[in-house]
């Protein structure tokens, strides 16, 4: 292996670790270079299958798509400055998404060393990482006068963003998998469980949902596991469309008012929000605002009736849109309208048909692809921007190296 590959698996196997200790912006430039290097280390003769035909894999037509009318969209938004071109920085992101995920088509034969030395740098930035959890969590229970050394007072938060959470929550299914192809199922059990414990322990509410989404679908997968992969794939394809339309129906003023006393401020405030954006959405349907537009509305103050247990329904003032959404469906219908969606869907579309092909993945790892998809499409809906950087590197890690453990030959289940 070169040099290139193995500062690749040193830049992959600190990931985890840099999550927990980092901001999470740090995660784009180590993320990035892993998956560049990951990439150029595939296709070094005997280690790993190249697909050579990758620009005509259906992913990466679709990522393309997307990213053309993502550019185009500019054209008519009404954000400016940094709001209109952050987005940019994740166009390169959206291409290498296809390019990469294009490379999943190639299985990785038996014993290849991408998929064996992929699966030990994984593990060791997340054990590592583990440790270094587990290490604060325990001097911040024990009494300081027993420590050799002394602690800084206050001391720092035990994660320093919930983001962190939702990058473990991703690379959690693919750890898992890659030792299950390894045949070591007990330590691919433990890694699971060591890894799920932290996301439990956490603060990240949406890390814990995407968590159990992700392990409800994949117990079912394990007894139909062409079924459900389909299920997760079409039912998000079919979710992501429909969904103004639901929001618009569900979250009425009557039904808002019933569900308000036993919802906390959060949610009541993201409610309001996704409804409010589902009537820019219906004032834009087809094309959408353009690009960075839910930044360019960022601040617009509105009442709300708003309960509290102390003391009870009162209105106040809120922000309608504080940034983005809070749900990356929804801001891509509001942001590039239904033609910026439709690549989105047929993506999700392909990926179910090609899951649940006869000839697929075996069983168990059909069973944890679903559970990555569950987990990914969990965190879309109520947590982070489309356009962060770090999220879509993440989503991409998590994505790539899945598809080192998939398996050649006919599925079995």
């Amino acid at each position: 292996m070169t040099r290139i590959g193995w500062l690749a698996l040193a830049l992959l196997a600190s990931v985890p670790f840099t999550a927990v200790h980092a901001h999470s912006q740090v995660i784009l430039p180590v993320g990035v270079l892993a998956l560049t290097g990951l990439w150029r280390l595939a296709r070094e003769p005997g280690t790993g299958a190249f697909l050579a035909s990758w620009v005509r894999s259906p992913v990466f037509v679709c990522c393309a798509l997307f990213a053309a009318w993502v550019m185009i969209s500019a054209a008519w938004s009404p954000a400016s400055g940094t709001a209109l071109w952050r987005p940019f920085v994740t166009v390169p992101g959206i291409l290498g998404a296809g390019l990469l995920l294009g490379r999943a088509l190639a299985p990785l034969p038996p014993g290849d060393p991408l998929g064996r030395w992929g699966t030990r740098a994984l593990a060791a930035g997340l054990l590592g990482g583990v440790g270094s959890f587990y290490a604060g969590l325990g001097v911040r229970v024990v009494d300081p006068g027993v420590l050799p050394f002394a602690l800084p007072d206050p001391l720092p938060p035990l994660f320093v963003f919930n983001p962190a959470v939702s990058i473990w929550t991703l690379l959690l299914w693919p750890a898992v998998l890659l030792f299950l192809r390894e045949g070591r199922g007990k330590l691919a059990a433990g890694l699971g469980v060591a890894l799920a414990s932290v996301v439990l322990l956490s603060e990240s509410e949406a890390s814990k949902v995407a968590l159990l989404a992700g392990g409800v679908a994949s117990a079912i997968a394990l007894a139909l596991p062409r079924i459900t992969c389909r299920a997760v794939a079409w039912g998000a394809a079919a979710g992501f469309l429909a969904l103004p339309l639901a929001v618009t129906r569900l979250l009425s003023d009557g039904t808002l008012a019933a569900l308000a006393p036993g919802l906390g401020f959060s949610v009541q405030h993201r409610l309001l929000i996704w409804r409010f954006v589902t009537e820019r959405i219906l004032e834009h349907p087809w094309v959408g605002w353009g690009i960075g537009a839910s930044r360019a509305f960022k601040g617009a103050p509105v009442e709300a009736r708003i309960f509290t247990p102390d003391q009870g329904w009162q209105t106040r003032m809120v922000d309608a849109l504080p940034i983005h959404p809070h749900n990356m469906p929804l801001q891509i219908w509001f942001e590039t309208g239904l033609v910026g969606l439709l690549p989105v869907i047929a993506g999700l579309a392909w990926a179910g048909w090609r899951l649940g092909r006869r000839d697929g993945p075996p069983r168990s790892e059909r069973a944890l692809l679903a559970g990555v998809l569950a987990t990914g499409v969990a965190l879309s809906l109520g947590s982070y921007e489309a356009w962060q950087a770090w999220t879509l590197t993440s989503g991409l890690l998590a994505a790539s190296l899945t598809s080192l453990g998939h398996k050649a030959g006919p599925g079995r289940g």
